[in-house]
């Protein structure tokens, strides 16, 4: 059998490959060898049918279109020559076979046949007949003048180029003369040839004179732009780029010169430059034969030295089929050493049977057509073997015109239709793996799909056995599940202990295809026991593939010796792959309805969680809604018993310590009383797990997953309360403290009596957003109640100061001086009053942070009267001071202005030595430095608050003023009510940030 490589080597000689047009997709695979004759770069991609469309010559297009479509009519297979125009622009002859493939419905799918590039071919002919008409010419001819035209016009039409001439040279005065010329009639070429009549050329001018010189032929690939062409201006009209001249010899004399012009760029052409040489000797030799009147029997020897010359076999038969005349490699073709052996031999005795009644109806077209092309036959040699041949026939005449004979050119082409029948065969292989593919597609048993898979394998290559090993989880064991061929009871799920010393084995190892042409010759790896029973001499085996290690092993083994060839092996891998994917198609489904469940999983979740954000959305409109948070919580507790809980109770611990009981909620009424009596008696038990001064005294929440059936390990010791809670039918709950930094605000207890809902993890992180967003409202309440305090605070203030100037009278200057002082500080505290309101509304709204921070800037220095008001915050590696929002510094400053964190700055210093306030008078103390940007504005006084929650810092209000005047203690209140404000909004920021991110690891575990 013929291997891929030899195939390939095939292709390359011939010049055919195999293509194939998908219908559906209308994409056009060709094989290697073609993509290099459409001059295609690479050879790993499709291209589509419009694509191919476009390089075949504009005057074939249509005709090869109208091929394609009959044959999707009528299903027929079909044969075409076109030309096909390069990259480079050159033109190449395709001969095209093609047939319909049809799919299970009898509808066509594809399109698949053989390419050829006949170009070669076609030119050795055109060459070959060129030389045998000019023989003939020149063997009837009486005189050289009167046959020059037809010589160029032979020569020039059968390499495709457009001006051929015939110089002769006068060596009388050492000068060549145009003595004939020829152009196509594609052209106009008067004016040239008219101007080359008037030329003579000396030796070394022009390209004919330097031919004349050298007496060896000239190829110009650029003509018009040659220094020794004088006719570049007439070339250049007629866009002739390719110039060529020959010499004509004669007794290796030059006695004239052949010159031929081409509208194109060509390179130098090697089988033209040895026609030319041939028929260069002859035309001298014709020249000189007239000068010396040459006998007849120098043609003859003219004609039988180029028929020699031909690399194909040339026969010359009489009409009965006997051979008259043959070259050597005729002969030779035939099995005959002698050229004398093969003469008078019938040439139809050497076609095979089958072919001799077809060769005799050919024989009758070649007589009425003149000639037939490219016909096929089988031929048999002198020793009975086979081969294919491609055989052209002409038919002479005689002077009547009666046929009597026939000149035969044969050509070997047993190496294509090797290479076609190669090609034949893979396409039946695709056709076979799809046909698989579509039996593992449609869901068949498992079991099934391996058998199915041995036999299609064995069947398709023609192998006797086929088998399939799977492996066991052990990984050391080979169990053969399904086979083909094997006598009756060998396929029973036969266990083998496989190493690298078996061929399944290193298969394995390998992870490649692994080919034995004789187990007896072998040394890698031993045969299998079932391998010698069976008598195997040659097999080979492929993995097939699993999704975490390999699924087994696919082997074909044979009894004959079998030479695989790579197409094989890619078949058989394919098979293999298929495998594979059925294999793992119940491994899919399983895990597809794993992901539906999981699908289900998270959707409840993302439902749970949306409800989730709803209420906590709901809940933070109450809180909002009232800085009454007695009144705001008694609306909350109802939001809950609706939504989370079955019991809602809320505890808040007062100014004095105590804790009182704000709300209790039930969705029960008519439990609401026991519900209270737990819950005094949960606050005054000193040794229940569920009591509340456990979660006050810890800060930390207390979880109970379940109640009902553990009610010992809550650790309860009142008798009434152990019965309230069983009556109750308590069955989860969750208590979690109400706390706003280290300071501890009170606890909110939720519990559950419904069978079906537990308390987890996952409601603890929500159960403690809810609190921390109680504590946030309860804190800004209380701020808000000693705002107005403060108020009424400096309205008495204002009152007695009032009061004292009515009373003083007597210094009416320093009373009024006095006035204008009370009424100032007035104003000033109602602008901090109304400050901190607005700034303790804005707090508890859904406001930002970044916004939140502008506003205080804006609000300060009206109301203590300062130039300066910035916020720096503590930058990720504590290192650094940025000033985030400002007023007074330069805008450009904010947000790109850094502070070191040491103590030369009022700001550093706080910050390292955790201090709550500095106000520093730089008149008089020259403690602390300026920062760099307020070095120049004559600042008197300045004053920097930490901004903290507990233990942590998140960065430092300062103001500066360039007035003056010393911070009073109201200012100073003012501006740490501000700061915690502040500490409020980056605590709250803070925790809703934890809550993302716990909420999110809850739902991803």
């Amino acid at each position: 059998m013929i291997r891929a490589n030899q195939i390939q080597e095939i292709q390359q000689i011939d010049k055919l490959g195999y293509w194939e047009l998908d219908l559906n997709s209308k994409k056009l695979e060709l094989s290697d060898e073609l993509y290099k004759i459409f001059g295609f770069e690479n050879a790993n991609s499709k291209i589509s049918f419009d694509q191919f469309l476009q390089c075949i010559y504009s005057e074939d297009r249509i005709l090869v279109k109208q091929v394609f479509e009959l044959s999707l009519v009528n299903y027929k297979s079909f044969s075409i020559e076109y030309r096909v125009v390069l990259p480079n622009n050159t033109i190449r002859l395709i001969s095209w076979w093609g047939s319909v493939i049809l799919d299970e419905k009898k509808q066509p799918i594809k399109i698949k046949g053989i390419g050829q590039d006949f170009t070669d071919q076609k030119n050795i002919e055109l060459k070959l007949t060129a030389q045998i008409q000019i023989i003939q010419i020149l063997s009837d001819a009486k005189n050289v003048i009167d046959i020059i035209p037809n010589i160029l016009k032979i020569i020039c039409e059968s390499v495709n180029w457009q001006i051929g001439e015939l110089w002769l040279a006068d060596y009388s005065v050492n000068l060549l003369n145009l003595e004939g010329s020829w152009s196509s009639p594609s052209i106009d070429a008067e004016e040239f040839i008219s101007v080359s009549m008037k030329c003579k050329f000396g030796f070394g001018v022009s390209l004919q004179g330097r031919v004349w010189e050298s007496g060896k032929p000239l190829w110009s690939s650029n003509a018009i732009d040659d220094q020794f062409f004088p006719r570049t201006n007439f070339a250049a009209k007629l866009k002739l780029q390719t110039a060529l001249a020959f010499p004509i010899e004669s007794k290796k004399k030059v006695i004239g010169i052949l010159a031929f012009y081409k509208n194109e760029v060509m390179e130098p052409d090697n089988d033209l430059l040895v026609m030319l040489d041939f028929l260069g000797k002859q035309i001298g030799d014709f020249i000189e034969r007239k000068k010396n009147e040459p006998t007849l029997q120098e043609s003859e020897g003219l004609y039988k030295t180029l028929v020699e010359i031909s690399p194909d076999a040339i026969t010359y038969t009489d009409l009965s089929g006997k051979i008259l005349f043959c070259n050597q490699q005729a002969a030779e073709l035939f099995g005959f050493n002698l050229v004398e052996e093969f003469i008078d031999q019938n040439i139809y005795a050497f076609t095979a049977p089958e072919d001799q009644n077809n060769a005799i109806k050919n024989e009758n077209t070649t007589i009425e057509l003149g000639k037939t092309k490219n016909i096929e036959y089988t031929l048999i040699k002198r020793n009975g073997t086979r081969f294919y041949a491609e055989v052209n026939t002409s038919i002479v005449r005689d002077i009547s015109g009666k046929p009597k004979a026939f000149i035969g050119v044969i050509r070997n082409i047993t190496n294509r239709k090797l290479a076609e029948e190669e090609i034949k065969i893979r396409i039946e292989q695709q056709a076979t793996i799809a046909d698989f593919g579509q039996y593992a597609l449609a869901g068949n048993d498992l079991q099934k799909l391996m058998n199915k898979a041995t036999e299609v394998a064995a069947k398709t290559l023609n192998i006797e056995f086929c088998e399939l090993l799977e492996l066991l989880p052990d990984n050391k064991t080979l169990i053969l599940t399904a086979g083909y061929g094997w006598k009756k009871g060998s396929v029973i799920r036969t266990k083998f202990n496989f190493g690298m010393d078996s061929h399944a084995g290193f298969t394995l190892m390998s992870n490649e295809p692994v080919v034995v042409e004789n187990y007896q010759y072998e040394k890698r790896f031993k045969a299998s026991k079932l391998l010698k029973d069976h008598k195997v001499v040659s097999g080979i085996t492929v993995v097939i593939k699993g999704k975490d290690k390999p699924f087994g092993i696919l082997g074909l083994h044979s009894t004959k010796p079998r030479i695989f060839t790579k197409n094989d092996s890619h078949f058989l891998q394919a098979i293999a792959n298929i495998l594979s994917i059925g294999i793992g198609r119940k491994n899919i489904e399983e895990e597809l309805a794993q992901s539906l469940k999981l699908s289900k999983i998270v959707q409840k979740q993302a439902e749970e969680s949306k409800n989730q954000l709803e209420f906590l959305s709901e809940a933070s409109r109450i809180l909002n809604s009232s800085l009454d948070y007695y009144q705001t919580l008694e609306s909350l507790s109802n939001l809950v018993i609706r939504s989370i809980a079955d019991w809602c109770i809320i505890d808040l611990v007062e100014e004095d310590g105590v804790m009182r009981n704000v709300t209790v909620s039930s969705s029960a009424q008519e439990n609401l009383d026991e519900i209270k009596m737990f819950h005094e008696k949960i606050r005054t038990d000193l040794y229940s797990r569920l009591r509340i001064q456990k979660v006050l005294e810890s800060g930390k929440p207390e979880l109970f997953h379940q109640i009902n059936n553990s009610i010992h390990t809550l650790n309860i010791k009142d008798e009434d309360l152990l019965n309230i809670v069983r009556k109750l039918g308590l069955k989860s709950a969750v208590i979690v403290p109400l706390k706003i930094r280290d300071q501890i605000l009170g606890a909110i207890s939720l519990a559950s009596v419904k069978p079906s809902f537990r308390y987890s993890t996952s409601e603890l992180i929500f159960v403690e957003d809810l609190a921390r967003r109680v504590s946030t409202a309860i804190e800004t309440s209380r701020l808000f109640k000693e705002a107005n305090l403060l108020n009424d605070k400096l309205n008495k203030k204002a009152k007695e100061r009032s009061e004292e100037l009515e009373i003083s009278n007597t210094e009416l200057e320093v009373e009024m001086k006095l006035r204008r002082n009370v009424i100032q500080d007035y104003n000033a505290l109602v602008l901090q009053q109304s400050g901190i309101m607005e700034l303790a509304q804005k707090s508890i709204s859904e406001i930002s942070p970044m916004l939140f921070l502008q506003e205080v800037v804006s609000i300060i220095p009206r109301a203590l009267q300062v130039e300066f008001c910035g916020i720096f915050e503590i930058n990720s590696d504590k290192k650094k001071l940025i000033l985030r929002t400002a007023v007074g510094w330069k805008h450009t400053e904010v947000g790109i202005m850094e502070l070191d964190i040491k103590p030369d700055f009022q700001e550093g210093y706080i910050v390292l030595h955790s201090e709550k306030l500095i106000a520093e008078n730089y008149i008089s103390n020259n403690k602390f430095k300026l920062q760099s940007s307020l070095i120049s504005c004559d600042i008197k006084n300045g004053l920097s608050v930490l901004i903290n929650k507990g233990k942590q810092h998140y960065g430092v209000l300062s103001i500066y003023t360039v007035k003056n005047k010393n911070f009073d203690q109201d200012g100073i209140r003012f501006v740490k009510i501000i700061t915690n404000l502040i500490s409020n909004v980056f605590g709250k920021k803070e925790l809703e940030e934890k809550y993302t991110h716990l909420l999110n690891t809850s739902k991803s575990s």
